[in-house]
């Protein structure tokens, strides 16, 4: 039976582990520009939370997230060079989320009493078409929904949006087909959302849905197997490039193919089947050399990142999210059963008693030890992440105070526990405070 609390769950956790990433990885970008794994490791992640959200019907935060997203791309791609005011109205965006999820945690909906939505949406919009003169920006006045379109608002993720940033046609025509794997949906992933993303940035003509896969409704065994794939156009002023990346997460998985339907230049983007590739391949050998070597010039110059994508995959911890309730009550369990342990060992040393008893007593008592140390281990983590989040209090402080301030981190792979962790914030923020405030002069001449 599907159980939306649990999916919304996981995507409030997921959700801000990633806005808790991308706030610190922003003012990381501001003094390193030119990274381009951080650029790129930013897209990502604003990208799933865009994603996520629609997937689990938080459609008003999908909708800023894709405001977000475009301009995230723009920056990608070269067209706009990252400046403190494009860093600030991207945090002002996370600011924004963060009060959004904390809505949703409160039960209320996701956009109340939230009013810079559509303000916030303008300022985005402004500094990606290359106006950082925000305050001149004026934007619309955000529509009051009652609460029952709210609630028919969220019903209808299953539908494809027909609002957003949607072209009359453009310049370019691909033809896209969507080939997913049946077990897309256990990875939060709703093949609909591919065409949302698509009618975002431009038209979409002649849609095939293939489900003659599906079986009856009498046999259906799981309800979380995809069986429906499409076909289509698309008409965009966007290029292959730009379409391409609206797949990036499922392009590895799943058999996405795009082509140019103007000249009729297929670009395979994924293939599960590489042994079908090869014969194509040589089939188009035999038929014209001349181009076949051309394309597969352009097609070998991604070879070399390979490598580097599978040491990634295989150098990536597994991980499972654990309530920290649960570790409590284990690490109690734990707890009880060194106790009760102890009490067997004096008892057994007190009595005259077989070797052989005596020597299994104490290999128990060595493994309980053992068992209770990864406890307490799976209880600590590093301090990193707390440390982390304070780049951007130094840097809205140094906004305040007017004040040039780098904060030196070091030390962050040193582990505490989780508890104690938690309570690390609030005095360090006041410690930073303090040492900002009235530890350091204004300008640089009165310091020297």
């Amino acid at each position: 039976m599907f159980d939306s609390d649990e999916f919304i769950s996981i995507f409030l956790s997921e959700a801000n582990e990633i806005v808790e990433g991308l706030e610190n990885d922003l003012v990381l970008l501001e003094d390193n520009k030119s990274d381009e794994d951080l650029l790129n490791k930013i897209f990502r992640s604003a990208h799933t939370l865009k994603s996520s959200a629609g997937t689990v019907g938080f459609t008003t935060m999908s909708e800023l997230n894709h405001v977000a997203e475009n301009l995230l791309e723009k920056v990608r791609s070269g067209k706009l060079d990252v400046t403190p005011k494009m860093i600030t109205v991207l945090l002002e965006f996370l600011d924004t989320v963060k009060l959004m999820l904390q809505n949703i945690i409160d039960g209320k909906g996701e956009a109340e009493g939230v009013d810079n939505i559509e303000s916030l949406k303008a300022k985005i919009k402004a500094i990606a078409d290359g106006n950082e003169d925000i305050e001149t920006v004026t934007s619309p006045q955000p529509k009051k929904e009652t609460p029952k379109a709210e609630e028919s608002k969220k019903s209808a993720k299953e539908e494809v949006k027909s609002e957003g940033t949607e072209k009359s046609g453009g310049s370019n025509v691909f033809h896209v087909d969507m080939s997913f794997k049946a077990t897309i949906f256990d990875n939060g992933i709703d093949p609909l959302m591919f065409l949302n993303d698509l009618k975002a940035i431009g038209t979409i003509k002649n849609l095939k849905i293939d489900y003659s896969n599906v079986p009856a409704i009498s046999t259906l065994e799981d309800p979380y197997t995809c069986y429906t794939q499409f076909a289509l156009d698309l008409e965009t002023n966007s290029t292959i490039e730009q379409v391409q990346n609206i797949f990036l997460f499922v392009i590895d998985d799943n058999d996405i193919n795009i082509s140019d339907a103007k000249d009729g230049a297929q670009e395979v983007k994924s293939s599960p089947q590489p042994e079908v590739a090869e014969t194509k391949k040589e089939e188009t050998q035999a038929e014209a050399p001349k181009e076949t070597k051309q394309e597969e010039a352009k097609t070998e110059q991604p070879k070399p990142q390979a490598p580097k994508s599978a040491s990634a995959k295989v150098q990536a911890p597994s991980t499972v999210r654990v309530d920290t309730r649960k570790l409590d009550s284990l690490m109690n369990l734990i707890g009880e059963l060194v106790i009760a342990q102890s009490r067997i060992m004096q008892l057994t040393q007190s009595l005259d008693i077989d070797n052989g008893l005596k020597e299994a007593v104490s290999s128990m008592d060595r493994t309980s030890r053992q068992i209770q140390e990864e406890v307490m281990n799976i209880r600590m983590m590093p301090v990193g992440p707390i440390f982390n989040q304070f780049h951007r209090y130094v840097r809205d402080l140094n906004l305040e105070l007017n004040k040039e301030v780098k904060l030196v981190l070091k030390g962050e792979t040193t582990e505490i526990d989780k508890n104690m962790l938690e309570q690390l914030s609030d005095p360090l923020k006041h410690i930073i405070r303090n040492s900002m405030d009235h530890g350091i002069e204004k300008t640089k001449e009165e310091r020297i």
